[in-house]
C-alpha cells in the first residue's frame, strides 16, 4: 500500500469514527458537533493530506463552516449554530466519510490491463 493509500486510509479511519459518535449520539446537532470534535479528534484531520483534491477541499471547506474567524478552535461557533446548520455540516461530514471510503475502495480494486 502505498503513502498515499495510507494517508487516505488514515482519513476514513478518523472520518469513520467522527460519523459513528455523530450516528450513536441522541443530543442536539450543536452538541454532536460539538463533542465529536472534542472526542474523536476531527481536528486530527487537518494534519493529513488528504490525497485527492476534491476531498481535501470538501474537508477544508467543513472545518472552515466549524470554525469562528476569532477562535482557533470551534467551539464557539459551534455552540452558536442553528439546529439546520449544524445538520448541514453533520450530513457534508458524513458525505465525505462516504467520498473517502469510495476512493480508498477505487485505489486499493487492482488495475486492469486491456
Amino acid at each position: 500500500m502505498g503513502s498515499r493509500n495510507i494517508s487516505l486510509a488514515n482519513c476514513a479511519e478518523h472520518l469513520r469514527d467522527a460519523v459513528r459518535h455523530l450516528a450513536l449520539s441522541s443530543e442536539p446537532p450543536q452538541r454532536k458537533l460539538l463533542k465529536m470534535v472534542e472526542q474523536t479528534g476531527f481536528e486530527k484531520l487537518r494534519e493529513f493530506s488528504f490525497p485527492r483534491a476534491p476531498l481535501k477541499e470538501d474537508f477544508d471547506l467543513i472545518w472552515l463552516n466549524l470554525m469562528s474567524p476569532n477562535e482557533p478552535r470551534p467551539d464557539d461557533n459551534i455552540v452558536e449554530m442553528s439546529d439546520a446548520g449544524a445538520k448541514n455540516i453533520i450530513a457534508r461530514i458524513c458525505e465525505l466519510s462516504d467520498d473517502v471510503a469510495r476512493a480508498l475502495g477505487e485505489d486499493q480494486r487492482p488495475q486492469q490491463r486491456f
